[in-house]
């Protein structure tokens, strides 16, 4: 039996919908690094709801799916791998922007370097910005859209009672002897 889960339609759409919600907050965050004022963090965690309601678009797009019969763990699984491949994005991302914005991010020289009105002991070798940018990419990110992902599937997906087991999780069956 094939695996709906892994075929190249649906790789596609995770690597689309999770590319498109790293984007944005790779937006947010560019935001926050070329302005790089330290009354401006509240951006990043716009950018994480961007993040999330995309996610919950993703989620409510599988519960309109009637020819593929998705079950509620398959589009729990689904949106799951769309936010991971989003959080990858949003790593990388953040990483070349980190490179780009912050010239010391590699150099310890003690240089509390690129927030305007930091308080002194906040962004010593720019531990603070880094710590909130990755911070909100990875954890922020995960935590939002995977939660709104299974609150999706299982709120508003109609007529569970017909939902089968996916086959990733059946036990195998034993084998019977004469």
């Amino acid at each position: 039996m094939r695996n709906i889960l892994f075929d190249n339609k649906h790789l596609k759409e995770y690597g689309a919908y999770g590319s498109i919600v790293g984007l944005l907050y790779i937006a947010s965050l560019w935001y926050f690094l070329y302005w790089s004022n330290y009354q401006t963090p509240h951006v990043l965690f716009i950018g994480s709801i961007f993040f999330m309601f995309l996610i919950m678009i993703y989620a409510l797009k599988l519960t309109k799916r009637r020819s593929e019969n998705y079950s509620v763990w398959m589009m729990i699984i689904a949106g799951q791998m769309a936010v991971a491949v989003g959080i990858v994005v949003s790593l990388i991302g953040s990483f070349i922007l980190c490179s780009v914005y912050i010239p010391e991010l590699t150099n310890s020289s003690g240089i509390d370097g690129s927030l305007r009105n930091a308080p002194g002991d906040f962004n010593v070798n720019n531990s603070g910005t880094l710590g909130l940018i990755f911070y909100t990419a990875v954890i922020e990110n995960y935590g939002a859209a995977a939660f709104i992902s299974a609150i999706i599937s299982y709120a508003v997906k109609p007529d569970q009672t017909q939902d089968k087991t996916p086959v990733i999780f059946e036990e195998p069956a034993e084998p019977k002897y004469l």
